[in-house]
């Protein structure tokens, strides 16, 4: 692959990372809270509402696609159990996940087909011509953290967990009232990576409130989300549609086809406005 294509998969492999990132910060907090909380050991559902915010002083290319993907507010719904987790984000208003998460059995899936398909809808509304021009998706819809990288000409990048073990009390002067916090040990004293904040007063009562901060510095992003964790028993069923190893390339070419047509519409749009002025 070219450097030019390479640079054009930047932001969609930012936002991606960022969201596997995400997913296993979900997954940590589950078994944080169930090593402390005997009642969430057979599982428990979350709701939690989120915001992205940019740190940089440009907003970057990560931050752009989230705001084309309308998806900087939203929701994060999802289940957890001892060895499974599975998570739905939903951008502010919208009733469709634009993306779904799932781990276990040691790795993490992306359902990269409901994205492709949120992502084409949005382009078919600003676009109504180009829907006719838009590839279907006829590939597995969940993609692993290897066949990415694969898609990415890169290597395999998993990201690193934490265990409950590892979080210790932190002190939050910005944290909410109430709220005690926990980071990973050793965390920047005064820009941590991770912050997890419980509410003391729901440490024994069910649901459990929580507030979790999520600085994402590479890609100029901040995650700040709070909800609830509530004990329920859940059965989460591994993905039963999975992409295929050699699928990867087909991904990459159905992507930069979809990516050079809206360069194509976007690059005709702005000639007829200049003539429009012009005129």
């Amino acid at each position: 692959m070219s450097k030019k294509s390479v640079r054009s998969f930047g932001p969609l492999r930012a936002v991606l990372l960022i969201l596997l990132v995400l997913a296993v910060v979900l997954l940590g907090l589950y078994g944080f809270l169930r090593y402390r909380m005997n009642r969430l050991a057979e599982g428990a559902a979350f709701r939690l509402e989120y915001t992205v915010q940019s740190t940089a002083d440009t907003p970057t290319s990560a931050y752009n696609t989230f705001q084309t993907m309308k998806g900087l507010t939203g929701t994060v719904e999802g289940q957890s159990q001892t060895d499974r987790f599975t998570a739905r984000l939903y951008a502010q208003g919208q009733t469709e996940a634009f993306l779904e998460v799932y781990s276990g059995q040691g790795e993490t899936l992306v359902n990269i087909g409901r994205l492709y398909r949120y992502y084409v809808a949005g382009l078919a509304q600003e676009y109504p011509l180009l829907a006719s021009l838009i590839p279907d998706w006829g590939l597995g819809d969940y993609i692993s953290q290897q066949q990415l990288a694969r898609f990415f000409d890169q290597e395999a990048a998993p990201q690193a967990g934490f265990t409950a073990q590892e979080l210790v009390p932190f002190s939050y002067d910005a944290g909410r009232s109430g709220y005690l916090y926990f980071a990973p040990e050793g965390a920047d004293e005064e820009n941590p990576s991770l912050l997890i904040g419980i509410s003391a007063a729901s440490l024994f009562s069910d649901p459990v409130e929580v507030h979790v901060l999520l600085n994402a510095a590479a890609d100029g992003l901040r995650f700040e989300l709070s909800g609830t964790v509530t004990a329920q028993e859940v059965s989460i069923p591994a993905p039963a549609s999975r992409m295929a190893d050699e699928d990867a390339d087909a991904l990459r070419a159905v992507w930069q086809a979809l990516r050079d047509l809206l360069a194509f519409f976007r690059d005709q749009t702005a000639g007829a406005q200049v003539e429009t002025k012009a005129a």
